[in-house]
């Protein structure tokens, strides 16, 4: 899926192009009841125009940087929504299994058909690796063999 959003000034936006809209303290739960200082970095990345955000460790983010863990979440979410069977891609926060708040992507996926779709949820801290495709093909499989059904 190739998606070019204008940017207004007739020029599409490149590749791993986003914007900070906003950062703000916060506090991260690491197991248990082990709570360090964080920082929630708000984007919205500009290729697909999607708006997400993602809290990191304090020491991190003044390791890092703002700007280097914006372009790496935005590479991320970026391969997510260009991934095929994905069609929408949108951001919210949710539960984990502990009861803690964390940062998830929304990926709605499709069959090549185009005719069933499914949700998946993906957090925001399982994005460097495989895991995402993964759950995004294991639903693409399931929905194509229910469609077989009918």
């Amino acid at each position: 899926m190739t998606v070019e959003i204008d940017s207004g000034a007739g020029v599409a936006a490149a590749p791993g192009s986003y914007k900070v809209v906003g950062q703000r303290p916060n506090i991260l739960i690491q197991g248990g009841s082990q709570v360090v200082d964080a920082m929630t970095i708000d984007v919205q990345e500009t290729l697909y125009g999607i708006y997400f955000s993602f809290t990191i460790p304090r020491t991190q983010w003044a390791g890092d940087g703002t700007a280097n863990e914006a372009n790496y979440y935005t590479g991320l979410v970026q391969s997510i929504a260009a991934y095929a069977p994905v069609i929408a891609v949108s951001y919210a926060q949710d539960l984990n299994a502990a009861g803690a708040l964390i940062d998830t992507l929304i990926v709605t996926v499709a069959t090549p058909d185009g005719l069933n779709t499914a949700v998946v949820t993906v957090p925001m801290g399982s994005l460097g690796g495989t895991a995402p495709f993964a759950t995004i093909d294991k639903a693409v499989a399931t929905l194509t063999a229910t469609a077989a059904l009918t």
